[in-house]
């Protein structure tokens, strides 16, 4: 799943950052360098109006713009997704 559709308030691993016309090489080596880079847990803070996100790492929180947060490719463990792991 993308940041774009990634629940708010839940510790993800970030997994890449798809190559897509929303993201040139120069912004993906920025957004390297803001810390999102494979293995980094990342929160959805805050959806923005338009689809952007607001995200944190660590004690840092990036505004993403809804491309890029299209690009931002994350994974959620099962248990913190609707629908999956155990129910009581």
């Amino acid at each position: 799943m993308n940041i774009a559709e990634a629940p708010a308030q839940i510790a993800m691993t970030l997994l890449r950052l798809d190559e897509s016309a929303a993201t040139t090489a120069a912004g993906r080596l920025r957004l390297r360098e803001l810390g999102l880079r494979p293995g980094t847990r990342i929160q959805v803070r805050h959806a923005t109006p338009f689809g952007g996100r607001i995200v944190q790492i660590g004690s840092r929180r990036i505004a993403l713009d809804a491309a890029t947060a299209r690009a931002v490719q994350v994974e959620a463990p099962a248990m913190a997704v609707p629908g999956h792991g155990c129910s009581l």
